[in-house]
């Protein structure tokens, strides 16, 4: 039992709120929300991140594809992502994000998390906008 609270603990920290069928009334699934797995799952995962924030980065690229494969895809979780933004890179990212066919949103936000350096003023970057076009190939069929 203490590793699970530890569990709900670490998740609550990284901006991730679990919610179960007695709690989901209270955490209505918005028409902005891009989501993954069944709404029918026991649980629903409520992810908040930032996509220049090098903390949910790492959830999302050494994490989240574990929570992915054992829960979401085997329909035990039903996962909600929403942009909690730390700067204005974040709206730019979400904005180009949301102008790609639904299908490639979750593919780019994940080459943004991944590739942060290449676009991230904190990384010294600083056009941020032309370097989000690059990541996303301007102009490739694969993101239209």
């Amino acid at each position: 039992m203490e590793s699970k609270a530890a569990i709900l603990a670490a998740l609550a920290a990284l901006g991730l709120w679990i919610v179960t069928p007695s709690r989901a009334a209270d955490m209505s699934i918005l028409p902005s929300d891009h989501v993954m797995g069944t709404v029918k799952a026991p649980v629903t995962l409520i992810e908040y991140a930032a996509p220049m924030c090098p903390h949910c980065a790492h959830f999302n690229n050494d994490i989240m594809p574990e929570i992915k494969k054992a829960y979401i895809d085997t329909g035990k979780v039903f996962y909600v992502f929403r942009i909690y933004p730390i700067g204005a890179p974040d709206g730019v990212a979400e904005k180009l994000a949301r102008c790609m066919p639904k299908a490639k949103y979750f593919p780019f936000m994940d080459q943004l998390f991944h590739n942060q350096q290449q676009w991230d003023p904190e990384y010294g970057v600083q056009d941020v906008r032309g370097a989000l076009l690059v990541l996303r190939g301007a102009g490739d069929p694969q993101w239209t």
